[in-house]
Formats: C-alpha cells, sequence, structure tokens
C-alpha cells in the first residue's frame, strides 16, 4: 500500500508542476494576412498533413505553410494537369 501511495504522490508532483508550466507559459498567436503571402484573409479551412506543412484553404486559392512562408496553388482553367 505504501509503494502505490507513493506512486500517487510523485504523480501529482508532476502533475502539478507540469500544469503549472502551463498556467505561467505565455501562448503566442501570429496572425498571417495576404502581406505574409497568403493568396486571401478569408480562410475556410485549415489542416496539418504527416509532414508538418500546414495547409490553408482560402477564397483565392490553396497555401502551404512551411514555418516561414507560403507556397500558394491556385486553380489554372488552362492546365488540365
Amino acid at each position: 500500500m505504501k509503494k502505490w501511495l507513493s506512486y500517487i504522490i510523485l504523480f501529482l508532483l508532476i502533475a502539478q508542476t507540469s500544469f503549472g508550466q502551463l498556467l505561467t507559459s505565455p501562448i503566442r498567436f501570429t496572425n498571417y494576412t495576404v502581406a505574409d503571402g497568403l493568396p486571401s484573409n478569408q480562410v475556410n479551412d485549415v489542416m496539418q498533413d504527416s509532414r508538418g506543412f500546414i495547409w490553408v484553404s482560402t477564397a483565392q486559392g490553396l497555401a502551404r505553410f512551411d514555418g516561414s512562408r507560403f507556397t500558394v496553388y491556385r486553380h489554372n482553367s488552362k492546365d488540365s494537369g
């Protein structure tokens, strides 16, 4: 019984320390706009692929974010591929 109690106390100490760091760490947000390379400020959907790229669906095209810049993909009706 003492062994289980020591595990529970250890878990609670670790959880309290981790949770306390979450509360004191500032959360940073970065807003991206067309000035940063997005094709439009109207964002419809956002997802992350298995390689870590962030894909952003906008009203004016699809953009891939690699952590520092956007690569924009637009539909070209003259290109069948």
